[in-house]
């Protein structure tokens, strides 16, 4: 693991404890292993490695949704696959979701990294504009739609983290089902 990398872990392990705010840049430094001075040489300011460190797990999350990306499925199953990538990748990412959900909230989060989010979700915003396209999807607001679609993975990623229920694939697809009668324009 090379120094920035150290430094993105630190990140995620501490930060985490106390809160974004309360953790310094020494601290961090520490924790990762290096002087610290040292940390400076990769990131001008923490508002810096914050932002980049949100804006790479935003590109892991994006590069998930990607590959899951499939136009010669059917719509509900391209749909679902990006889904549930999203999901799965919650589950294995527990510091980095935590870490992406209360930047997000600080008064770290810049208005371009904010930004981040809408860009990461474009792709899947894309298909669901598809699908209102061909109707097969109802005309629903992109705040509302993305409410009913992306709520769910939050929602479900806490349940599992709090252990309040076990997310299995079972789970997982009735999730999916529901949100899909949601938002199709099929009725089954």
């Amino acid at each position: 693991m090379d120094k920035k990398e150290r430094i993105y872990h630190a990140v995620l392990e501490i930060a985490l404890q106390g809160g974004i705010s309360a953790t310094p840049m020494s601290k961090i430094a520490n924790h990762a292993g290096i002087a610290a001075g040292t940390i400076y040489r990769y990131f001008e300011n923490k508002e810096v490695l914050l932002s980049e460190l949100y804006n790479s797990i935003a590109d892991e999350l994006y590069q998930v949704m990607a590959d899951r990306h499939d136009e010669s499925l059917m719509l509900e199953t391209c749909i679902y696959e990006m889904w549930k990538g999203i999901i799965d990748y919650y589950l294995a990412n527990s510091n980095k979701v935590k870490f992406m959900h209360e930047y997000r909230m600080s008064y770290h989060a810049s208005k371009e990294v904010l930004c981040k989010q809408k860009e990461v979700y474009a792709l899947f915003t894309q298909v669901l504009h598809r699908g209102v396209e061909q109707q097969l999807i109802k005309p629903i607001s992109c705040a509302v739609m993305s409410s009913m679609i992306l709520g769910p993975i939050t929602e479900l990623y806490i349940y599992h983290e709090s252990g309040i229920a076990v997310v299995d694939d079972a789970m997982i697809k009735e999730a999916f089902s529901v949100i899909w009668q949601g938002i199709s324009k099929q009725t089954n």
